[in-house]
């Protein structure tokens, strides 16, 4: 009972700890888009909410690769990480497939066609949602780690890296075009992500290395 109990109220820490994390990111590009930028047509109000959705799904998807040390303390795991931050990235594809056309994404058009930034964003965006379906599929199957199914999971983290900096590095060097010299998100992910790679599989890994 204390158990079911313990679960169910870290559950609700954690949605609530999920929803503020995304009023944050919303807040984040409602500023830089529709104050900076100006963007206040019909059609950007979907636009910048599904970057705020994408943030929030690709970022809690980062999380799964968090030390066990470091969620357990919390009462989370990398599961719950991974189940949440998979239902914002099916969101953020929906909208995006609805959304997605040359006035919106003109990075990756050329006459209403997909130029090779397109494809290769495309090409990492499919690759990692392959990627992170594996551990979702394992997930709802009751599938117990260790298994080859969940390893998955940090090569989607690559590609959702590689779709980002795909759709976002010619924007990443001209900081004095940013709006309120704020960053643009995809150089803060993609930041993010690095950052907790190189801690999990370099800092972390070579701590355990030096344990006796």
């Amino acid at each position: 009972m204390q158990q079911e109990e313990f679960k169910t109220r870290h559950s609700f820490h954690f949605k609530i700890i999920v929803c503020v994390v995304f009023g944050a990111f919303y807040s984040y590009a409602f500023v830089r888009y529709h104050v900076g930028k100006q963007l206040w047509d019909w059609i950007h109000i979907p636009y910048v909410l599904n970057k705020a959705i994408a943030w929030t799904g690709a970022s809690l998807l980062v999380g799964t690769l968090l030390p066990n040390r470091l969620l357990f303390t919390k009462g989370w795991t990398r599961k719950t990480f991974g189940a949440v931050g998979f239902r914002w990235i099916l969101v953020h594809i929906i909208c995006t497939l609805a959304l997605l056309g040359e006035k919106l994404y003109p990075k990756m058009f050329n006459d209403q066609q997909l130029n090779t930034t397109g494809w290769v964003a495309v090409a990492f965006g499919i690759a990692a949602f392959v990627c992170f379906s594996m551990p979702w599929y394992a997930t709802i199957r009751k599938i117990q780690p260790p298994h080859v199914l969940y390893k998955f999971g940090r090569f989607g983290v690559l590609c959702a890296v590689g779709h980002a900096t795909t759709l976002g590095i010619s924007g990443w060097t001209s900081a004095g075009q940013w709006p309120f010299i704020m960053p643009p998100i995809t150089l803060i992910f993609v930041v993010f992500a690095l950052f907790v790679v190189v801690y999990r599989y370099v800092f972390c890994g070579y701590r355990q290395k030096e344990q006796p």
